[in-house]
């Protein structure tokens, strides 16, 4: 996929203790830990720019 000049495509993975994110389908990738606190109930986006966003959320249950 061919990005125009100045955009670029982010896919971000989140949980509880990680981030990881992608960029232009790999090209480039960073992962981190973090350390989110356990009351915790939202996530926030913010962009400088224009955005467009398409968001997912998957439950992990464990048996």
């Amino acid at each position: 996929m061919s990005y125009r000049e100045g955009e670029i495509k982010l896919r971000i993975i989140l949980d509880r203790f990680s981030l990881e994110v992608f960029v232009n389908d790999g090209e480039q990738a960073s992962s981190t830990v973090i350390y989110t606190r356990q009351e915790a109930d939202a996530i926030t986006f913010e962009a400088g720019g224009a955005a467009l966003m398409d968001v997912e959320k998957y439950d992990i249950v464990l048996d």
